[in-house]
């Protein structure tokens, strides 16, 4: 009791500052990246509330959007904005289309550059939208390949940052149709 009552949070009762890693998951096209975008960037920009959950602190937020359109990416900080305030630098968004070089985390320069980004912008939060294609061609069903998604968050979690990893329900398939 007394040391849960010693937590403190940005997001209260989900996201401490001292480091977490959390997975939203579901099926494609429920929300998942809308949820957590909005959330974190109303926190980022300084709200205190944002539906049911209190912010508390004003993290600093690094969202590595690995799926989204400039077009996308755009109206949403813009809506965000006008909806939320200016987040100003608390909120840095990374997308393949707006840098030079894509980041793949399953190659050593993928995690390098994750890494250059990471100590740049110094963030107290970290999500990765999504899984599926930061870390291009996973076997989601091989324990061995998310040993090393797992280790990665854990170096990140026990540096006091959190880690939100966005994943997919429905597995990939050929064709048109969702497995």
């Amino acid at each position: 009791k007394e040391e849960a009552g010693s937590v403190q949070y940005y997001v209260e009762p989900f996201i401490p500052t001292t480091g977490t890693i959390i997975q939203v998951h579901g099926y494609s096209g429920h929300g998942k990246s809308m949820f957590t975008r909005h959330l974190l960037y109303a926190a980022a920009a300084g709200q205190s509330r944002f539906g049911p959950f209190e912010l508390i602190r004003r993290p600093r937020v690094l969202y590595f959007d690995f799926e989204n359109s400039r077009s996308n990416v755009q109206k949403f900080l813009a809506r965000s904005m006008s909806s939320f305030g200016d987040a100003g630098d608390n909120f840095v968004v990374f997308a393949p289309f707006d840098n030079a070089a894509e980041i793949n985390l399953r190659t050593d320069e993928g995690l390098k550059l994750f890494q250059k980004w990471i100590i740049k912008t110094r963030p107290d939060i970290i999500v990765i939208d999504t899984v599926r294609s930061a870390w291009p061609g996973l076997e989601e069903n091989s324990a061995e390949q998310w040993s090393k998604i797992n280790q990665l968050c854990l170096r990140l979690r026990n540096r006091g940052i959190t880690v939100i990893l966005v994943h997919h329900s429905n597995k990939p398939s050929e064709g048109t149709v969702s497995g």
